[in-house]
């Protein structure tokens, strides 16, 4: 209880403290269960603050200390399961958990856990071919669209949205969704031209699916507002704030003086 209230409070010292505590009393009393449970924290704290890495770990210790549970278990009660089908079982678990953890539900796309982890892998390729490019697809007015969507609800937007930016994007880089109405995108491409076309490619999919937006200032149809900040020289992973702040404020400006 207290790690759902720090957790849902920010405060992510005093939530590492909590379990740090807990983990301190598990290794006193050697016990398998309380184990896993501290390492089920472990991996709550993780995921929350994107360490994906330690994440991955943690999973693995987690289906190897299940493994030993089973074990005694079946040891105890002369249990004739298959232990190997159900290592196998639970590596299969573990990926699915995985994925599903860098999923967003809605759209396929990557969620912010994917993003970040991704980000990292894109400075790096990023370092060799002249940098990278981060951008921001934002649908116009968007909370009016919800109030009066008609036959086509939000979702539908998002999808149809999600749809235009993966088909524009190809091979050059990915799309993520977080939650409502923004999407990202990470591009290894830094040729303005070559963006520019990307982010008309996106506006043009969006409008032919003429998607009616009675409350839109913008025109009779959906549309999207973009913002793509070229970035030639990102070396450093721990930069991912300062990039995407760029691209948000860069999106800000782009708003204030219009739409789509």
């Amino acid at each position: 209880s207290l790690c759902n209230l720090f957790m849902d409070m920010g405060e992510f010292d005093a939530w590492k403290k909590i379990i740090v505590a807990y983990e301190q009393f598990a290794t006193e009393v050697d016990n398998i269960f309380f184990k896993k449970v501290c390492v089920e924290m472990w991996m709550k704290y993780e995921r929350a603050v994107g360490n994906m890495e330690a994440y991955d770990k943690l999973c693995v210790y987690y289906v190897n200390l299940s493994t030993i549970q089973e074990k005694e278990h079946i040891e105890r009660l002369s249990d004739t399961i298959d232990l190997k089908l159900k290592l196998q079982e639970k590596e299969a678990e573990r990926r699915n958990a995985v994925k599903l953890n860098y999923t967003d539900m809605l759209t396929g796309m990557g969620n912010k856990f994917k993003m970040h982890n991704d980000f990292e892998k894109f400075v790096k390729k990023g370092a060799d071919n002249g940098g990278l490019t981060v951008g921001i697809v934002d649908i116009d007015f968007f909370k009016a669209f919800n109030k009066n969507s008609g036959l086509t609800t939000g979702d539908d937007a998002i999808k149809a949205v999600a749809t235009a930016i993966n088909d524009s994007i190809g091979d050059s880089g990915r799309g993520y969704h977080f939650y409502g109405d923004e999407f990202y995108i990470i591009l290894n491409e830094t040729d303005s031209d070559k963006i520019d076309d990307i982010a008309k490619n996106i506006s043009e999919l969006v409008k032919k699916r003429q998607i009616i937006h009675p409350a839109s200032k913008a025109g009779k149809y959906l549309t999207v507002s973009q913002a793509f900040v070229i970035n030639k020289d990102v070396r450093v992973p721990d930069e991912f704030a300062e990039v995407f702040k760029s691209v948000d404020k860069t999106l800000q400006q782009i708003k204030d003086n219009g739409r789509n």
